[in-house]
């Protein structure tokens, strides 16, 4: 056979399984490999409700479609869209499913290099690349998503000459003596001194507009805002314009506090009418999401995962009641559930997702620990006039099959600053606030 593409990519099943339609992205001139071993572990998800069960069924769909090119005894290769793909059977007794891929493979070395320049394993699991790369084999994780710009969140000009007038909403085109026209369409913090040395910060009110960022905040639960990163997330989220607000916050920043204080105020000046509360709900350090396991109903499953919002509403209630001094655990369960059901705050499982409307406003928590392909299925249930809330942090990823690159708060991240045909605002949060110990954690390059 003739050369048929650049790179012989070997893709491992988490990488399918995160989103099917990588083929297509990272297939074009070069030929996609899957062995034997690939096929039947996908086709053991493909029955359920979870994220990766529907990647699994539209990887079988993608292959039902594929145009047969030729046709050996051990190999099949197929094209779907132009894509090249070679279907590779096992080669391997290995009773190790890694091993068997990578094994295979190897008994296909010549063939692979005879169709292409070289061969390149990818998969987002570190023991499976560092298996690969024992075997001499380059290896890579799934970095299609990763940034080619720098994304900018703020920028700090001065002008000596020029003294800044003193009100609170500047059209962009207004600040050119101060930013000579530079003002990125990434920036959201507009940070100007002038030649009296003031410095003024502005939060971007639009494409083309800028509000002056001062103390005047509301206090919801005698809570508000306390530095200027929650200043600009709380001011974010109120501003009506803004459908969509993402914010990559470090831990013990405050940005489920604030998230949950700006929804609140939101429902109180009867802008929206429920609060819905979705966490991404891997344990930490665990393979999979393991929640459908757990006995009981919805709500008692999802219990343990929704500590983050819950005891941010025992803190309102506490601010609430402050001549209170002592609560029982029943009380404060009773009092949670009453103030639940007084703001309509109620909770999702991203699993029961598929097939449902979400509206008024939804706050998306841990969203480094979702997939891309997952991002767009919630969002895809999202009912026009909403405000969706977008929160995580992409120094705390938990999933084994996710990076920093390819995580959905990465990716909505590169959204930010879009204003048609919606808009999506986006900040990130670096002070924290809950103590030095978190602090100094934040602080450590690992």
């Amino acid at each position: 056979m003739k050369k048929i593409g650049h790179k012989s990519y070997v893709l491992d099943t988490n990488i399918i399984l995160s989103d099917a339609s990588a083929i297509e992205l990272i297939g074009e001139n070069n030929l996609i490999v899957l062995t034997e071993t690939i096929l039947e572990e996908i086709d053991k998800y493909k029955k359920g409700n979870e994220e990766k069960n529907y990647q699994a069924r539209e990887f079988a769909r993608l292959i039902a479609d594929a145009e047969l090119i030729s046709k050996t005894g051990n190999y099949l290769l197929v094209e779907y869209n132009d894509i090249k793909i070679l279907l590779l059977e096992n080669r391997s007794t290995d009773s190790v499913n890694d091993n068997k891929i990578i094994e295979t493979v190897h008994e296909f070395k010549d063939l692979l290099l005879n169709l292409t320049d070289e061969i390149i394993f990818i998969s987002n699991d570190i023991n499976f690349r560092t298996k690969c790369l024992l075997r001499g084999f380059e290896v890579q994780p799934l970095l299609v998503y990763k940034e080619d710009q720098e994304i900018f969140f703020e920028q700090e000009f001065e002008n000596v000459d020029e003294i800044l007038p003193n009100k609170e909403y500047f059209k962009l085109d207004e600040l050119n003596p101060w930013t000579s026209n530079k003002v990125s369409d990434y920036t959201t913090l507009l940070k100007i001194t002038d030649n009296t040395r003031r410095q003024f910060l502005f939060y971007r009110e639009d494409r083309d507009t800028v509000k002056r960022i001062n103390d005047d905040y509301p206090t919801v639960f005698e809570i508000k805002p306390k530095n200027l990163g929650q200043k600009i997330f709380f001011e974010s989220i109120i501003n009506p314009k803004n459908d969509i607000v993402v914010v990559d916050a470090k831990a013990g920043s405050g940005k489920t506090a604030i998230a949950l204080i700006a929804a609140l105020y939101l429902i109180k000046k009867g802008k929206f009418n429920k609060i819905t509360y979705i966490r991404r709900t891997i344990i930490s350090g665990d393979s999979f999401d393991e929640i459908g396991f757990l006995p009981g109903s919805q709500d008692e499953k999802l219990r343990g995962y929704l500590h983050p919002l819950r005891d941010n509403i025992e803190m309102l209630i506490k601010n609430r009641n402050k001549k209170k001094k002592k609560w029982t655990a029943d009380e404060i369960a009773d009092a949670i559930q009453n103030f639940e059901n007084e703001f309509n705050i109620e909770y999702q499982y991203e699993g029961h997702l598929r097939g449902r409307n979400l509206d008024s406003i939804i706050i998306l928590d841990e969203a480094q620990n979702d997939s891309i392909a997952n991002i767009k299925t919630i969002l895809s249930r999202v009912r026009e006039g909403s405000k969706v809330i977008i929160i995580g942090s992409t120094r705390q990823i938990d999933h084994p099959y996710l990076n920093k690159y390819n995580n959905a708060l990465t990716f909505m991240k590169k959204q930010c600053n879009t204003y048609d045909p919606i808009r999506i605002q986006g900040w990130k949060m670096d002070k924290v606030e809950r103590g030095k110990i978190v602090d100094w954690v934040e602080s450590l390059d690992i």
